[in-house]
């Protein structure tokens, strides 16, 4: 059986670098530091001076303090950054976070073709870190908080790539927590176009490879930039199929204004025709109005009186009956040209109307509950010179 040779290191820490929180933990909670301590020294194999390794055992094992020892990180309160004295200042913190992405991106990414990484801390609207490959660049947002990431980073990152149009991802890398609506999985990805993707990266630093996580990224956007790139063979299915999108749509779009035109048109047409409609019945209307007032305001006057006595009355069904006989005397009186032969009939509807209108309301008493039945007219009767009425003519 072949045999693994090991190497056993001792360092000697000073007191200093001792975390004051030293003595109030478990043995089991020790040993799990020490772990976790021991696994980041050993991860990190670009360290080669001893000084080197102690400072990567001190952040390791604050680390774990910070978020794999305590037993309930519910308990924090508002997203505070992590690492470090309480007397750091957050340019520190962020500082820091930033210098231990950069280490594990550069020894990631050493030989990735076409690998750039480039400091944008400092530009506003940029992230952090700009990583730039051969077939597409990154921009890199690094938070180093105690608890989550707040929705108000995620949305600073989204605008902060929607302004570059050229780049196609941004990485928000979480190195010791998760983000705020995105940690369902270790990379989770949200587009806010149909061209640009962000990339969560949740607790990064924790994990016991870090860098495999930042290929699987990577991996990941080479992919998805492949599908985003342009197509160049004029002959390959996918162009085939987007050039026949575009005709669909250019066709749908010639349909809808066409149909739009000929709505419009069909529109100007109808409000033509009500126009013309609205005058020829308004004048018909009008005349056939003022014909049957001037007829039944003549016949009225010639044949009925108003008086004051309480017992003259006469029902409509008696003055309708009278009308009647005086227009059809009128009519058989009519010249025989045929002038008159095309005049608008006057019904029994027209003549109550009429009566309603012209006697006040007062002097009206229905006999039927029907608001257009016949009435009796109170304080009228007929005049003496009501049995001739050959005068009469229609207008």
């Amino acid at each position: 059986m072949a045999s693994t040779a090991t190497k056993q290191v001792t360092l000697t820490v000073a007191l200093d670098d001792v975390p004051a929180s030293w003595s109030t933990w478990t043995p089991h909670q020790a040993a799990l530091a020490l772990t976790v301590g021991a696994e980041a020294v050993r991860q990190s194999s670009t360290l080669a001076r001893p000084d080197d390794w102690v400072l990567v055992l001190r952040e390791s094992i604050a680390d774990a303090v910070a978020h794999a020892l305590r037993p309930n990180d519910a308990e924090d309160p508002a997203p505070k950054e992590d690492d470090g004295d309480d007397n750091d200042t957050a340019t520190s913190k962020g500082a820091r976070g930033e210098r231990r992405f950069a280490e594990c991106a550069r020894a990631t990414f050493r030989d990735f073709a076409g690998f750039r990484m480039v400091d944008t801390h400092m530009r506003g609207g940029e992230g952090d870190v700009r990583l730039s490959f051969e077939d597409f660049e990154v921009l890199v947002d690094v938070k180093h908080y105690r608890g989550p990431v707040p929705a108000e980073q995620c949305a600073k990152l989204r605008a902060d790539l929607a302004r570059h149009p050229d780049i196609p991802f941004a990485w928000l890398v979480s190195l010791t927590s998760n983000v705020d609506a995105w940690d369902r999985a270790p990379l989770m990805f949200e587009w806010i176009s149909s061209t640009q993707c962000v990339v969560y990266v949740n607790r990064l630093a924790l994990r016991a490879h870090p860098d495999e996580w930042l290929r699987a990224a990577w991996f990941s956007c080479r992919e998805l930039a492949k599908l985003l790139a342009p197509e160049t063979d004029p002959c390959s299915e996918m162009a085939f199929l987007r050039d026949r999108h575009a005709a669909a749509v250019n066709l749908c779009r010639s349909l809808r204004k066409q149909v739009s035109e000929l709505l419009h048109t069909t529109q100007r047409a109808a409000q033509a025709i009500d126009a013309q409609l609205v005058d020829a019945l308004t004048a018909h209307t009008g005349a056939l109005a003022q014909s049957h007032a001037a007829v039944l305001a003549t016949w009225w006057a010639s044949a009925v009186e108003h008086t004051e006595s309480e017992t003259d009355v006469l029902s409509t069904t008696e003055l309708w009956a009278k009308f009647r006989v005086s227009a059809l005397s009128t009519s058989a009186t009519t010249n025989d040209d045929g002038a008159n032969d095309d005049r608008p009939p006057i019904t029994v509807a027209h003549f109550r109307r009429f009566v309603r209108a012209h006697v006040p309301a007062a002097s009206l008493r229905a006999r039927s509950k029907k608001p257009d039945g016949p009435v009796d007219v109170l304080r009228v009767r007929w005049r003496p010179s009501a049995t001739a009425l050959d005068h009469l003519q229609f207008v």
